[in-house]
């Protein structure tokens, strides 16, 4: 069964799940979500936007700080005195669902980062 736009409206739960699976692997390909999508899903912002915004400028710092913040939990929007932040039958963050896939993606797309520091150079 396809899902259709309408389709998606009645499931916006699996649809936030399948976009933060698959901006990681777009940002990978140096392709970014427009700022509709963001307007749309504030969350998935919060989650990539430093990201993208680092890739853009090059900022290979930035990008390597916003990794820290995404595996220490920062980015999750979690309380950090509450442990509980990971459901441990799926290992996901309950609070954005982020998971060592997503983050394995977001560490092979600093390769796109260092790519446009060098095109900038």
């Amino acid at each position: 069964m396809l899902i259709t736009s309408g389709d998606r409206l009645s499931f916006p739960h699996t649809f936030r799940l399948i976009l933060i699976h698959l901006i990681p692997a777009r940002i990978r390909l140096g392709l970014f979500p427009s700022p509709q999508l963001f307007q749309r899903y504030p969350r998935i912002h919060r989650l990539y936007g430093k990201f993208i915004d680092a890739i853009r400028f090059g900022d290979v710092k930035a990008y390597d700080r916003a990794l820290e913040r995404l595996q220490s939990g920062e980015m999750g929007g979690q309380d950090e005195s509450n442990n509980a932040g990971l459901d441990t039958a799926t290992g996901m963050d309950v609070g954005m669902g982020v998971d060592v896939g997503v983050w394995m993606a977001l560490e092979r797309g600093r390769e796109v980062c260092l790519r446009g520091l060098i095109r900038g150079v």
